[in-house]
């Protein structure tokens, strides 16, 4: 540990990495000096964000991620997470409802990486789940942006109408629908007045994601 002061560079995620293994060995006290200066002298992990905006997430209760969101030490600030990259999953009906499903990759500067899958359905409804991925265990709660930090959700959808949508644009004959909601897109969302519509070549419409416009920030608020 005395070669640590001498070291001004490490990054948070190997001091917070030093300090898991001191405390798998019993090693409490060592463990605490580790984590201690992670968060004192660390360096952040470099991220390749795509969006500005730094989200937090320490308003998750769920003590399965607490390692990822909640503050190192009592009284100091949490790992805050940038937007890193997103994907489309898949689209589909549910109870007679439009619903596009995606996922969004989040990366902390203390180098822990969770995902927001989210889903969004024709009538602007959104819902969302917080899930991490360790060692093939899959981590999942239901999530809602706290209403302290409006900003957050309020960002969240700005990613998606400025950042994730003109990306879906640009490669969206890749995207294309489900052969469930086939008859759907069809017969509710018109090419000519709608630029989020396609058909490729052999009349397979793409995934529609003109509603993300509609997405209310206050449905994306927990306590609304």
């Amino acid at each position: 540990m005395k070669h640590i002061k001498h070291i001004n560079e490490l990054l948070r995620s190997t001091l917070v990495s030093a300090s898991n293994k001191a405390r798998s060995y019993e090693q409490k006290a060592k463990s605490g000096r580790f984590i201690k200066h992670a968060v004192e002298k660390g360096e952040n992990v470099p991220v390749d964000r795509i969006f500005p905006h730094a989200f937090t997430f320490n308003h998750v209760t769920d003590v399965r991620f607490s390692d990822y969101v909640q503050p190192y030490i009592p009284g100091t600030e949490p790992p805050y997470f940038y937007i890193t990259d997103w994907e489309i999953k898949h689209d589909g009906l549910k109870n007679k409802a439009y619903v596009v499903m995606f996922s969004v990759e989040l990366k902390s500067n203390y180098g822990k990486t969770i995902f927001l899958e989210c889903e969004i359905y024709d009538n602007g409804q959104f819902k969302c789940w917080l899930k991490t991925y360790n060692n093939q265990i899959v981590e999942s709660t239901y999530f809602k942006f706290s209403s302290e930090k409006r900003k957050d959700a309020v960002q969240f959808k700005k990613f998606l109408l400025e950042d994730l949508t003109p990306e879906f644009l640009e490669d969206i004959e890749d995207f294309r629908c489900s052969e469930s909601t086939f008859d759907y897109i069809l017969d509710n969302f018109s090419a000519d007045h709608d630029k989020f519509f396609y058909m490729d070549g052999d009349g397979i419409p793409s995934i529609y994601i003109g509603f993300i416009k509609d997405i209310k920030i206050n449905d994306m608020i927990k306590d609304y």
